[in-house]
């Protein structure tokens, strides 16, 4: 299959193919505490930081 860039398997029907699929059970999740890095107009910066317990990651807030 061709790679499309969007996640999603290039299909000739109009059926949406994700590239992969995984059972929540199964998942794995980023290690507390890993970031998110944006690098916008050649500066490096947090955007998001993964909290362990709520298994989600939250904006980064420098304050």
């Amino acid at each position: 299959m061709p790679c499309t860039l969007n996640g999603f398997i290039a299909c000739r029907s109009d059926e949406i193919i994700p590239e992969f699929k995984f059972e929540r059970e199964n998942a794995q999740t980023p290690e507390d505490g890993s970031v998110i890095w944006v690098i916008e107009n050649g500066e490096k910066r947090k955007a998001a930081v993964f909290d362990g317990e709520n298994k989600r990651f939250f904006p980064y807030n420098n304050e």
